[in-house]
């Protein structure tokens, strides 16, 4: 199952930049409460992933912990979503919530990349 089988809500950019790849097959955990969805990607021999967390109801906080440093720290807002962009190392985070969904990118991608892919999510 795919995540467009859990909810409608759109969680999964639809563009990456060029010449990216998959690596391996998606996985997917599932619990009582939710499912989660890993998808590992190269560009360039870069890598980046995308996990996208549906949640069988709207939890009142997300028990998400992401890492960080001081060097990015920023909000992108695309179709009224804030989508948070954090450095830490050499890679770049991103991370939302969408009524039940949480999603999270993370990798050696560029800001401007980071942002189209955020963009991507939205289009139809």
């Amino acid at each position: 199952a795919a995540v467009s089988d859990l909810t409608d809500v759109p969680a999964v950019p639809n563009s990456a930049p060029e010449g990216t790849e998959a690596v391996g097959a998606m996985k997917r955990s599932v619990r009582d409460d939710k499912s989660t969805f890993n998808m590992k990607y190269s560009v360039e021999e870069r890598i980046f992933t995308i996990r996208v967390t549906v949640y069988n109801t709207a939890p009142e906080t997300l028990p998400g912990t992401y890492q960080k440093d001081a060097e990015i720290d920023t909000t992108y807002t695309v179709n009224g979503i804030d989508h948070c962009i954090m450095g830490n190392n050499s890679n770049l985070s991103a991370t939302w919530v969408n009524g039940c969904v949480e999603g999270y990118i993370q990798g050696e991608l560029t800001l401007e990349e980071m942002e189209d892919m955020l963009c991507s999510i939205y289009e139809e």
